[in-house]
């Protein structure tokens, strides 16, 4: 659908057709708002980037700039920004290392609660989910 307006005898196209119907002047397509209120505005546009949470945009230019914009971090933290949050081979090792500890230890914590509760014979299963939750929180 074309709508042509009249500017001085000259009829010129001056707006854009939304996906949902909905009709913007065409300085409101790629501007960073969602003027049609359906995304189509905005949609296919080489300025901007759309945060995965909220579904704002943001310029391209404040995509991988370290200052986050998005409120999920997709901005800063997706395949293009292609940042490593920890550098060096031994502080890699050492946070792997620690995270495989950390699990290892609540592993051995959840199975000597488990037995404690089996060798106390007892029928209580609010016990047992007692001590379950415990070791998880």
């Amino acid at each position: 659908v074309t709508f042509l307006v009249n500017l001085g005898g000259r009829y010129q196209n001056h707006y854009f057709s939304c996906a949902n119907k909905k009709c913007v002047e065409y300085q409101d397509v790629c501007n960073l708002v969602d003027d049609c209120g359906d995304g189509s505005d905005e949609a296919g546009c080489d300025n901007n980037f759309k945060c995965e949470s909220s579904g704002k945009y943001v310029a391209l230019s404040q995509m991988c700039d370290g200052r986050t914009d998005c409120s999920d971090l997709s901005d800063e933290c997706n395949d293009q920004c292609g940042k490593q949050i920890i550098d060096g081979v031994w502080l890699k090792i050492a946070s792997w290392s620690i995270g495989s500890l950390a699990i290892l230890f609540n592993l051995l914590i959840l199975i000597k609660n488990i037995q404690e509760v089996i060798s106390r014979k007892t029928d209580s299963c609010m016990l047992l989910l007692d001590r379950l939750l415990i070791t998880f929180n």
